[in-house]
């Protein structure tokens, strides 16, 4: 069962993990320059990938409104590493 919360609710943290999760994809020009079109879709494959976090969009968005957790103790370990 997965562990929802929105994405405002762990704006730091989030900004945190996301940031040097782009930094070790080689930056954000990189991504830009590599994969214009699917810049996100590789994101959000590496957060999958690299944290086991899917991100999630909102109801009629484009945009990630909520990030998937495997479990609370999984999200409790993101908040403690990204704090």
């Amino acid at each position: 069962m997965t562990y929802r919360v929105p994405i405002v609710d762990v704006t730091q943290q989030f900004h945190r993990a996301h940031e040097a999760l782009v930094l070790s994809l080689g930056g954000a020009a990189h991504l830009s320059r590599t994969a214009p079109r699917r810049y996100w879709n590789v994101l959000e494959y590496n957060w999958k990938k690299k944290y086991n976090i899917s991100p999630r969009n909102g109801s009629g968005s484009t945009a990630w409104k909520y990030l998937d957790f495997e479990s609370e103790k999984h999200y409790t370990a993101f908040i403690l590493r990204w704090s």
